[in-house]
């Protein structure tokens, strides 16, 4: 991440959990790190290292914030203020929480799976669709992060997949459907600078 622009915006999924390892659906169940996720954070820490953030935003989930906290002792990286917010955990997995992937898979097939976990009209049962995720993200987006990169911070946000999504696709000016075909992998960088990314 050496860059003549200074950078404004930082999204950053958490690193790899037992949930991810072991392929469960956590939803906003809070799971532990690996081993891996541990040196995934130190790694995204070093790719940081020495910044500086006026705001950091984090999901209420350990592993998201476990994930800032590593990243800033490792790179070096400090930040002025961190706020929790739940506006920024990954879709509630409802009915599917706590199961393993391969096991509704069995139950539901892989096409309905893949259309449920996915939709943003219909999530799994008593669940979120990302279509939910999206409406709660963007009312966060509008209200916290776009009023503090109008304000000239600059800001990091330790989230999930769908949550890092969906802001996504609202700071690069995609259309909402996008959400539906993007997955963020565990321990990713994604960096903005000036409205566009690096």
């Amino acid at each position: 991440m050496k860059n003549r622009v200074p950078v404004k915006l930082v999204l950053m999924r958490h690193g790899e959990a037992t949930n991810n390892r072991d392929h469960i659906l956590a939803g906003w169940k809070d799971v532990r790190f690996t081993d891996k996720g541990l040196t995934q954070a130190r790694d995204m820490g070093k790719k940081l290292s020495g910044m500086h953030f006026d705001l950091a935003y984090v999901s209420t989930a350990t592993r998201a914030k476990k994930t800032l906290k590593i990243a800033m002792e490792s790179g070096g990286v400090s930040v002025t203020r961190i706020i929790e917010s739940q506006s920024l955990l990954g879709a509630d997995s409802g009915a599917w929480g706590g199961r393993h992937v391969g096991d509704i898979i069995n139950e539901v097939g892989l096409a309905e799976f893949n259309r449920l976990s996915n939709s943003l009209s219909k999530g799994p049962p008593n669940g979120e669709s990302m279509g939910d995720v999206y409406r709660r993200v963007k009312k966060f987006y509008t209200d916290e992060v776009m009023r503090a990169l109008d304000s000239d911070l600059s800001v990091v946000v330790s989230a999930h997949t769908d949550s890092l999504s969906v802001l996504k696709v609202l700071v690069e000016g995609q259309n909402k459907c996008a959400v539906e075909r993007l997955k963020i992998p565990n321990a990713m960088l994604i960096s903005y600078a000036g409205g566009e990314s690096l």
